[in-house]
């Protein structure tokens, strides 16, 4: 989980008295580890490494840039005292919290359907309730209001329904994908979490200065395939082929030795496009992907991307006697079909349970 999304859950945890995972974020999951003709291949590029530079906007004063810094100071005149963090690599504000902005009717404040003017609708305000569209379009006016702070518009912005939404009746998540040129750039965010109605938390992530050249493109796809087939010492008839070259834009993590933190305040993100390439191999656990920069044709990425899950439970050895050890369990019997390999692990596609009857033995 990213250092944005963590304490975000931790404080939207608190604050709603949730026991719920936020959304968009990945169930704990142990990787396999078993060895494979593919699995020595495994490589990522040190570009494709992403580590926010995170620092209080007050301790940062003196290289922030003093837009910046005046969008700031306005709006804690605006809505009290709020604290926030800079992502250095950005130069933008990364996080903030405090006491709460009324966005919505809510028992955190004294709005009423009536003060939400448009956003319902039609004058005649044709929506009963606010939904999630109607926070998408408030979330859209603010992100334009302190644009000087996010460092981009509303109109680079598209709701990602699935890490959205209601999670209780008082908490709302509103999580938009950043775009450029038409393209989304993947893990690049604006979030906002509101609670009893107003808005508690915002803030954005990964998301590459506004003057970042997007990358020409200069192969094609069938040359990116070509490059991971040779790679991977080539492709057969058994492989089956998942994705054949479709064009993506990431964030990367820029470096200039010239800077002891490696990269200059503010310039410390870029952007990639490249041909992602997937595919599943006869006889090998696992599920592929290869992405190629589409500018240089240098393979930038290649690992299983599978999520795994471990079936374990506790186990009191005999010899030399002991407590109860969480000891994996090998060949078990999964709820949902099926049985784990050797090392307990499955693939999760949902929560499952076991009576450790297993494929070669069974529990008396």
């Amino acid at each position: 989980m990213n250092d944005l999304v963590r304490r975000f859950a931790a404080a939207s945890l608190f604050a709603a008295g949730l026991a719920a995972v936020v959304p968009g974020t990945a169930t704990a999951q142990i990787m396999a580890t078993h060895e494979n003709e593919l699995t020595s291949l495994s490589r990522v590029h040190d570009r494709l490494h992403l580590s926010p530079a995170l620092e209080e906007l007050d301790n940062a004063r003196a290289v922030v840039a003093s837009d910046v810094q005046a969008a700031w100071a306005t709006f804690q005149l605006d809505h009290g005292n709020w604290n926030a963090h800079m992502d250095a690599r950005s130069g933008r504000l990364e996080s903030a919290e405090g006491a709460g902005i009324a966005w919505i009717p809510g028992k955190g404040n004294r709005l009423t359907r009536a003060d939400l003017g448009d956003v319902l609708g039609d004058k005649s305000g044709s929506k009963a309730n606010p939904d999630l569209a109607s926070l998408a379009t408030i979330a859209q006016r603010f992100v334009d209001a302190n644009s000087k702070l996010f460092g981009l518009s509303s109109k680079e912005l598209v709701l990602n329904a699935g890490r959205s939404g209601k999670m209780a009746d008082y908490v709302w998540f509103v999580d938009f994908d950043v775009t450029r040129a038409g393209m989304i750039v993947e893990g690049a965010r604006v979030v906002f979490r509101l609670n009893h109605g107003n808005l508690i938390q915002f803030g954005a992530e990964y998301v590459p200065p506004a003057g970042v050249a997007i990358p020409k493109v200069n192969i094609t796809a069938k040359q990116a395939i070509a490059t991971v087939s040779r790679y991977v010492g080539g492709f057969n008839s058994a492989d089956r082929m998942i994705d054949e070259g479709s064009l993506h834009l990431l964030p990367t993590s820029k470096f200039d030795s010239r800077y002891q933190e490696g990269f200059a305040f503010g310039q410390g993100y870029g952007l990639a496009a490249v041909y992602e390439v997937k595919f599943r191999r006869e006889g090998v656990t696992g599920t592929w992907r290869a992405r190629v920069d589409a500018t240089t044709g240098a393979l930038l990425e290649f690992y299983d991307v599978n999520d795994y899950a471990q079936a374990n439970g506790g186990v009191i050895l005999s010899t030399p006697a002991s407590a109860d050890t969480v000891r994996a369990m090998p060949f078990a019997n999964l709820s949902g079909g099926g049985f784990t390999n050797s090392g307990g692990l499955y693939n999760f596609t949902a929560a499952n349970s076991s009576t450790l009857n297993g494929q070669y033995v069974t529990i008396s």
